[in-house]
C-alpha cells in the first residue's frame, strides 16, 4: 500500500507540474483514498492525523512539518 500511495502522490505532482487541474483533483481523490487505507491497515485513524495537525498549528501556526529531532528539517514549504 506505501507503494501504491507514492505512485499516486508522483502522478499528482506530475499532472500539478503540468497545470492539470481536473487531473490533479481525479488524482488527489485516489491519493487521499490509498492514504486513508494504509493509516487503516496501521491501525491510524482519522482523529489522530486531525489531532496532530491541531497539535502543530497550537505550536506553530500553520507551519508544514515539525523541525526534526536532530535539527534538520523543514518548517515551510521553501525547498520542495
Amino acid at each position: 500500500m506505501a507503494q501504491k500511495l507514492a505512485k499516486e502522490a508522483t502522478e499528482v505532482v506530475i499532472d500539478a507540474v503540468r497545470g492539470q487541474r481536473a487531473a490533479v483533483i481525479h488524482e488527489s481523490v485516489d491519493l487521499l483514498y490509498n492514504l486513508v487505507v494504509l493509516w487503516s491497515e496501521l491501525g491510524i485513524t482519522a482523529s489522530e492525523v486531525w489531532a496532530e495537525m491541531d497539535r502543530r498549528q497550537a505550536l506553530l501556526g500553520m507551519a508544514e512539518k515539525l523541525p526534526k529531532e536532530d535539527g534538520v528539517g523543514v518548517t515551510s514549504s521553501a525547498g520542495h
